[in-house]
């Protein structure tokens, strides 16, 4: 018996269905499933890639000149991007401290009892508001008007703007 082979070019975001082409007998396409990974491969690779060493520090390196592994969860596109998630962390841990073990309680309708800072668009003033009638969000939490205002002092202006700018545009 001859042995046939048939070679068949599939699409970088198709897979091969097994079951639903074994069902229908004929071969079945289906969209792949995106995954991190797929998406650091389309980021970072050949490309420059910023990231956090051990000490805290913001790095930059070509994909292509280091043995680093493409979706490592601390890899960037922009410093700027890691500068603000450090600062979030650091703003993060003032609240901890500063809230000496508070947690937030809900309304009846789900929200948070608690104070967030905030930042005008034009990045010119940061401020602090009651968040008793938002829904969750990515702020962090603070227990009182007063603390929320010890932490712009304690961390800097700077810092705290840092740390309220939106990621991932």
């Amino acid at each position: 018996m001859e042995i046939r082979e048939l070679t068949i070019e599939i699409p970088n975001d198709k897979i091969v269905d097994w079951d639903e082409s074994k069902k229908q007998n004929k071969i079945v396409l289906k969209d792949k499933q995106l995954t991190y990974k797929d998406v650091c491969k389309k980021l970072f690779e050949d490309k420059e890639v910023f990231f956090i060493d051990l000490n805290g520090n913001i790095e930059d390196v070509l994909y292509s000149d280091i043995n680093i592994s493409l979706d490592d969860k601390n890899n960037a596109t922009t410093a700027h991007q890691l500068k603000c998630i450090l600062a979030k962390n650091m703003l993060a841990n003032v609240a901890v401290y500063l809230n000496d073990g508070w947690k937030p309680s809900k309304t009846s309708s789900g929200h948070f009892k608690a104070w967030v800072l905030f930042m005008t668009p034009n990045k010119d003033f940061v401020g602090y508001t009651n968040i008793i009638d938002c829904a969750d969000n990515s702020n962090v939490l603070f227990k009182t008007k007063e603390l929320a205002q010890q932490t712009i002092k304690i961390l800097g202006e700077e810092t705290v703007k840092l740390a309220l700018e939106p990621l991932g545009i």
